[in-house]
C-alpha cells in the first residue's frame, strides 16, 4: 500500500514537471499561472503546492529536470585530462547540448527578464561541484593558471558557451559556422587558461 502511494506521488510530480517543461518555456515565469500548469498536467492546483511548495520552487525544479542530462557531461574530478581535452569537452559538449535543448535557452532568456531572477536561478550543485573540483586539480597539476579562481574559469566557460545561444545569432545558423565559433572559443580559452 505504501509503495503504491509513493509511486502515485512520483507519477503526479512527474506529470507536473512535464507540464512545467512545456508551459514555462512558452510563457516564462510571470506569464505562467499555477492554473495553467494544473490544466496542462490535468491535476488539481493544490497538488502543485503539495509537491513543489510554490511556483518559484517548481521553476527551479523544472530547470534542474531539463538540465539533468548535461550533469552527465561534467568531468570526473579524478579523470586524467589535459587542458586541451578539458576545454574541448567542456565547450563542445555543452554547446551542442544547449543547441539541442532550446527549451532551457528559452527559460534562461525568460529568467533574465524577471525582476526576481536571482531567486529563480537555483543551482546545479552536482555539476558545478564536479567542474569546480576538476579545475583546481588541473591547476595543481600545472595545466591551468593558478591566478584565476575555479569559479572564474567556470564563468568564462559557461558564458562563452551559452551567451551566443541566448540571442538570435544568425552567424551560428549553419553547422560550419558553429564549428568555427567553437574552435575560436576553444583556442581562446586554452590561450587564456594555460599556465604563464
Amino acid at each position: 500500500m505504501a509503495k503504491e502511494k509513493e509511486e502515485q506521488k512520483e507519477f503526479t510530480a512527474d506529470k507536473i514537471l512535464h507540464a512545467a517543461c512545456k508551459i514555462f518555456p512558452e510563457h516564462g515565469f510571470e506569464g505562467t499561472s499555477i492554473s495553467m500548469l494544473a490544466k496542462e498536467a490535468q491535476i488539481n492546483q493544490s497538488l502543485i503546492y503539495h509537491h513543489f511548495g510554490n511556483k518559484e520552487e517548481l521553476w527551479k525544479a523544472t530547470k534542474a529536470y531539463l538540465l539533468r542530462d548535461i550533469f552527465l557531461q561534467a568531468p570526473s574530478s579524478h579523470e586524467e585530462t589535459s587542458l586541451e581535452r578539458f576545454i574541448q569537452t567542456a565547450v563542445v559538449g555543452r554547446f551542442q547540448w544547449y543547441r539541442q535543448h532550446p527549451e532551457i535557452i528559452r527559460m534562461i532568456n525568460w529568467q533574465r527578464l524577471e525582476p526576481k531572477r536571482k531567486q529563480l536561478q537555483g543551482t546545479a550543485p552536482a555539476m558545478v561541484d564536479s567542474w569546480v573540483r576538476t579545475i583546481p586539480r588541473l591547476q595543481k597539476e600545472g595545466k591551468i593558471r593558478k591566478d584565476i579562481s575555479a569559479e572564474m574559469v567556470l564563468v568564462l566557460l559557461t558564458n562563452m558557451v551559452v551567451s551566443p545561444l541566448l540571442d538570435d545569432n544568425r552567424f551560428l545558423s549553419s553547422e560550419m559556422e558553429c564549428e568555427k565559433y567553437l574552435q575560436v572559443v576553444v583556442d581562446a580559452l586554452i590561450d587564456m587558461l594555460k599556465p604563464i
